[in-house]
């Protein structure tokens, strides 16, 4: 089993978390936004960068990759293509606030999904952040909870499930390579929304802004968590990512001139303390420890 190094962990994720907070900001750059088609073109260009990370990383061996997606990896591919359609489709239906607070429950449901099915021991200061962190997340979204609809809700949530699930199948799967299985997850998400597609023709901006949402916002954030995951348990790479809450508005705020309340700078201020509270527990058990380690002699 590959050693674990929780401050690369937590660096790798945390970078990937800035790609990912840039989904609202580019779809709302479209000028004929459609679900299905986004969805599928994303997808395709999502595929082609992990293809192109697989050849370059293991010198052009992508048969001997592709082999090795086990029944391990197809189920993480199906839960991210749940997860990938119910949030442009909820960020499509009902508001960026109510999407976010819903997605803000990851941690916990991880948490809880970790415990069940890895038997991850959850600590008081794990729980203690994901609640400080779920605070925060209500209070960012205070000034926007009543313009959602009961579909697009339902979606969100949906999606938080399904990104709690993936992050456990990844857990369990930390010593063997997952990013083969993003190759699957990108070609059956597209060729799920294929059948929802009238028109397959976009204008060349459109295309542009496919391109990033697949080739930066979705392939490199998940070439970075595939590594970053590893290192991290369940609970606490998910918590990890919640920092998309904090870059989410202020990409929103400098890309689309969407300016962040009051309420979300202060949920935000308390989402980075219990993060970073909890970075610095963890790092204070971590060098007791050692302290108290025995030295060979």
């Amino acid at each position: 089993m590959q050693e674990q190094n929780r401050p690369l962990g937590f660096l790798l994720l945390a970078t990937a978390t800035g790609f990912t907070a840039t989904a609202g900001m580019l779809l709302r750059w479209l000028d004929e936004p459609a679900a299905w088609r986004t969805i599928f073109y994303r997808s395709l260009f999502f595929a082609l960068t992990v293809i192109v990370w697989i050849a370059v990383t293991r010198k052009g061996r992508m048969i001997e990759a592709m082999r090795s997606v086990n029944l391990n990896g197809l189920l993480c591919a199906l839960v991210f293509s749940l997860s990938t359609i119910s949030f442009i489709f909820a960020l499509f239906l009902t508001s960026v606030a109510r999407t976010t607070f819903l997605n803000g429950l990851t941690p916990l449901l991880t948490g809880l999904l970790g415990w069940f099915v890895l038997r991850e021991r959850m600590s008081p200061a794990t729980w203690l952040a994901i609640l400080l962190a779920l605070v925060g997340v209500f209070l960012m979204t205070s000034e926007d909870l009543t313009g959602g609809n009961l579909m697009g809700d339902g979606l969100a949530l949906g999606a938080s499930l399904s990104a709690a699930a993936m992050y456990v199948l990844m857990r369990r799967a930390r010593a063997i390579d997952m990013l083969p299985s993003f190759v699957v997850a990108g070609f059956l998400t597209a060729a799920l929304a294929a059948p929802g597609i009238e028109d397959f023709s976009l204008s060349a901006h459109d295309l542009a802004i496919c391109a990033a949402l697949g080739i930066f916002q979705l392939g490199f954030q998940y070439v970075l968590l595939a590594m970053g995951v590893r290192h991290l348990p369940a609970a606490e790479a998910a918590l990890t990512t919640r920092l998309s809450l904090i870059f989410a508005p202020l990409f929103a705020w400098i890309g689309a001139g969407e300016v962040p309340g009051q309420a979300t700078l202060v949920g935000g201020a308390v989402i980075v303390g219990a993060i970073l509270l909890h970075g610095f527990w963890t790092l204070h058990g971590e060098t007791r420890r050692a302290k108290l380690r025995p030295t060979g002699g």
